[in-house]
């Protein structure tokens, strides 16, 4: 293409999940029109995980990771809220006592297994009888399911999914709770979880996902992805001392637009 320097970003499309999905003709159709410069073009890959996939269908191409970016000074200066106000905002429900409020958020699809997390809270508040979690998230296909397995644990007044959010609500709701939580059978990075760390917040993920060195940097809990260990963490979190200063200086330094912009500058002058 006129020599000019071509950086392709798949964004997922080689994951077993993506490939493995409805519509792959369609989704790998580009591979088609591409197919003559792969080994040509530059790839960039948004986690670790992300480059495996890429590696694994072409392995001689050039592959860099450089990680999806947030703005992380707009997740800074929320208005504060306590737990109770919190849940009231979002619920319309009134509790005497609120003791945690956990938070998860994605569109409402199997393959980000709120089913888990949801099993996982009900093992949880059998001995925190008080705690609350919000899961946000438009329906993509088990919205009911999700319903059906609340109404038959008993969790009406315990688990809520409250819909899609903006990104206000979003911010508040990040700077206000106890934990940020994501059971996903697969990220390519998750960015939410980057935006829940801008906050302070520590974070309880599954090892499906990219942040394998959460613990490493003293942010949170990189767990199995079932029921018991999601459950097991949630305990053994809000034990942990955490310090928001620090887990806020870990998303500056690594994934801050300015950090990213520069990896992706740095990419295109070497040459």
């Amino acid at each position: 293409l006129q020599k000019k320097r071509i950086v392709i970003c798949p964004r997922g499309s080689f994951s077993n999940f993506t490939l493995n999905n409805k519509l792959v003709f369609i989704k790998s159709l580009w591979l088609y029109f591409i197919s003559p410069m792969i080994y040509t073009v530059d790839w960039q890959a948004s986690s670790f995980l992300e480059k495996k996939d890429i590696l694994k269908r072409f392995p001689k191409a050039r592959v860099s990771v450089i990680n999806d970016g947030v703005d992380y000074n707009s997740f800074q200066n929320a208005p504060q809220l306590n737990s109770n106000d919190l849940i009231n905002r979002f619920t319309e429900k009134n509790y005497n006592i609120v003791s945690a409020v956990f938070f998860s958020m994605g569109r409402l699809h199997k393959i980000k297994r709120f089913d888990i997390l949801i099993d996982a809270f009900n093992l949880y508040i059998k001995n925190n009888q008080h705690a609350k979690l919000l899961i946000a998230g438009g329906n993509d296909g088990v919205k009911k399911d999700l319903i059906r397995q609340i109404d038959a644990l008993n969790l009406s007044d315990s688990v809520f999914l409250i819909g899609e959010v903006s990104f206000e609500d979003k911010k508040l709701i990040l700077n206000n709770c106890d934990l940020f939580t994501l059971a996903s059978d697969f990220e390519s990075f998750g960015i939410v979880i980057a935006e829940a760390l801008s906050c302070g917040l520590p974070v309880v993920v599954s090892n499906k996902t990219q942040w394998k060195d959460i613990e490493r940097n003293n942010c949170g809990i990189f767990t199995d992805n079932d029921q018991y260990s999601f459950s097991k963490a949630f305990d053994k979190v809000l034990e942990m001392k955490f310090t928001d200063d620090k887990i806020k200086q870990y998303v500056r330094s690594n994934y801050d637009w300015d950090v990213i912009i520069k990896k992706f500058t740095n990419l295109l002058k070497d040459k």
